[in-house]
């Protein structure tokens, strides 16, 4: 098998993944082949995915990570495209799914609660000496981690943040205002990933994520059928 042949298997396997997820969260799933379900606003950037439900709509690219699309367009600069389409169309989401070979792997193991805890008070040191930026990535990556301390079963792969958070709005643990603010700071994260080295973090970003993560290990781990 070839490196471009293993690249599209992968990209094919995390598409097949992500639209069962997405079809069990109540999303309609289209790939961009399909021209007539592309609404025209999106005819120039031909996401590989489609997901709709009423009041929530997702564009999904789906590369192998330091590629560029078809188009000759960087993954980057298709970003700032969605974004720009996303401030004209707000029910409207780009998500940038980035695929390695590692990506697919076995389930994760269920994460030690002491190991996420320590992980939590570091939050605090690397606002001192690392940065907001590098706080606010290690306090996502403990939430997840407290994530799937919670729900062990139905959290066994990576998350894509939005998912994240629309799990934890369905589950109870943020409130619809809360909820719009944790999507701000999803969006924060993002842009800190995806290489914008001047987007501004507040302590308070941070903050609301450690705040859930903590909510998270105040239960007690959800059976696999939860």
């Amino acid at each position: 098998m070839t490196g471009d042949d293993g690249r599209l298997d992968r990209e094919q396997a995390m598409m097949a993944l992500l639209t069962a997820r997405l079809k069990d969260e109540g999303y309609e799933v289209f790939t961009g082949r399909y021209g007539s379900l592309m609404p025209t606003f999106l005819e120039n950037l031909r996401p590989d995915l489609i997901a709709m439900k009423s009041g929530r709509n997702l564009m999904i690219d789906i590369k192998e990570r330091r590629l560029a699309r078809n188009g000759g367009l960087a993954l980057l600069e298709r970003a700032a495209l969605a974004e720009a389409v996303c401030q004209h169309h707000p029910d409207w989401e780009y998500q940038l799914v980035s695929v390695s070979p590692g990506t697919l792997d076995a389930d994760m193991a269920t994460p030690n609660r002491d190991r996420i805890e320590i992980r939590l008070a570091d939050v605090n040191g690397l606002l001192r000496t690392a940065g907001l930026d590098m706080a606010l990535m290690s306090a996502w990556a403990t939430l997840e981690a407290a994530a799937r301390w919670r729900w062990p079963g139905r959290l066994a792969q990576p998350q894509m943040p939005a998912r994240l958070v629309e799990l934890l709005a369905y589950e109870g643990y943020l409130m619809p205002e809360e909820e719009r603010r944790f999507r701000e700071v999803q969006k924060l994260r993002n842009r800190v990933v995806h290489g914008d080295l001047d987007v501004m973090i507040g302590e308070d970003d941070v903050a609301c994520v450690t705040r859930i993560a903590r909510l998270l290990l105040d239960e007690d781990p959800a059976d696999a059928a939860q």
